[in-house]
């Protein structure tokens, strides 16, 4: 590749990145039908291949994925929206008796650790409610940020009756469109982009499509589990442990420690009880480790859980939740690309210079 091309394609990025950047408030729903069209179209590929038109097969792919939705919604919704009313109405007397209920331990705590330290006390009420306190901020402005980034009516509405539409025109046209973005790739380079997409798409199915599978098992175990145990809230705790199921090891901490604080706020002091909160969190993440995950997903994504996080750490800061969204796709290329340029990196003498030194001549009467 000659520097016109590498300065045309850092070009490209750059306007790319730029683009996102200064429209990142209305891309939402563009993105999120792409991913629809990308999640569906081995669907309608397969539907298609009996014989149905393709655009016939968009419209039934398409009608049956928001039928199935639409059902899953109506089903669970007032369970929801009541549990989620309860928890907010009930939330300030849960933290007050988590902090009655952890305030001795914590006092004992802070005692023994101010004895070997020689420092002054502080009152434990006090730290603990202002942690609390601190982290009712952060997540008012957190739900700020969303509603002033993602979420708001706009943009709501926008996602309701514009991402099907962007999803069908898309989901419709995407062989015609990989079609057309081949045909303009640089001619010498062609087979070493389209064996990258190959990657890519490779990395980005194996982890989405089986990462959503994951967290739909786990929201039904979690809120199986919950139930039995007569976990108050057990359906909300679930879907949000479904949802931060996509955030390795975070979301699971932040699941657990949930649960958990509703259980001391609910059970206490029935040990038992909150053990048995505890022990559903255990046993379904002992299943999803070793069975469910390595099952639907396995090693073959190429993404470490480290990489995952910083990539939506990262994107979340940059773009809010459009950069959430991109952010494993993003973190997908990038990974396939570094791999790929170390690969050449090795094979190349910056890594391993294999020339030798050139003989010395040969001396005077010494055959040549």
């Amino acid at each position: 590749m000659n520097k016109l091309q590498i300065g045309f394609w850092a070009g490209f990025v750059l306007v790319l990145c730029l683009f996102f950047y200064l429209l990142n408030d209305i891309l939402l729903p563009f993105v999120i039908g792409f991913a629809l069209a990308y999640f569906l179209d081995p669907v309608a590929d397969q539907i298609e291949k009996w014989g149905v038109p393709r655009g016939l097969a968009t419209l039934l792919v398409l009608f049956g994925f928001l039928l199935v939705l639409l059902t899953i919604g109506l089903a669970f919704w007032p369970i929801l929206a009541d549990q989620a009313s309860s928890f907010i109405k009930n939330l300030p007397q849960l933290i007050d008796k988590a902090l009655n209920t952890l305030l001795p331990w914590v006092d004992n705590l802070m005692t023994r650790v101010s004895s070997m330290t020689g420092g002054g006390t502080v009152e434990p009420k006090t730290a603990l409610a202002g942690i609390a306190d601190k982290g009712g901020q952060w997540m008012l402005g957190f739900i700020t940020g969303i509603l002033n980034q993602g979420l708001a009516l706009f943009n709501l509405l926008a996602l309701l009756f514009v991402t099907p539409v962007v999803a069908f025109f898309l989901l419709r046209d995407w062989d015609l469109i990989v079609a057309r973005i081949d045909s303009w790739l640089p001619r010498q380079h062609a087979e070493t982009v389209r064996a990258r997409a190959r990657e890519i798409d490779y990395v980005l199915s194996g982890y989405l499509r089986g990462q959503a599978l994951v967290a739909i098992i786990l929201a039904a175990m979690y809120a199986i589990g919950w139930s039995i145990v007569g976990l108050h809230y057990a359906l909300l705790l679930a879907v949000v442990g479904g949802v931060l199921a996509f955030l390795p090891y975070v979301g699971a901490a932040i699941t657990v420690t949930l649960a958990v604080a509703i259980g001391i706020g609910q059970f206490w002091p029935d040990y038992l009880s909150v053990g048995m909160v505890f022990g559903v969190y255990v046993i379904v993440q002992s299943l999803e480790g070793n069975f469910i995950t390595p099952k639907l997903v396995g090693d073959r994504v190429g993404l470490s859980a480290l990489w995952v996080i910083f990539a939506m750490m990262a994107g979340g800061s940059l773009l809010g939740i459009l950069g959430i969204l991109l952010a494993v796709p993003v973190a997908a290329i990038l990974g396939v690309l570094l791999r790929a340029g170390l690969k050449r990196y090795k094979d190349s003498q910056l890594y391993s210079d294999d020339t030798q030194p050139a003989p010395p001549p040969p001396a005077s009467g010494d055959p040549a």
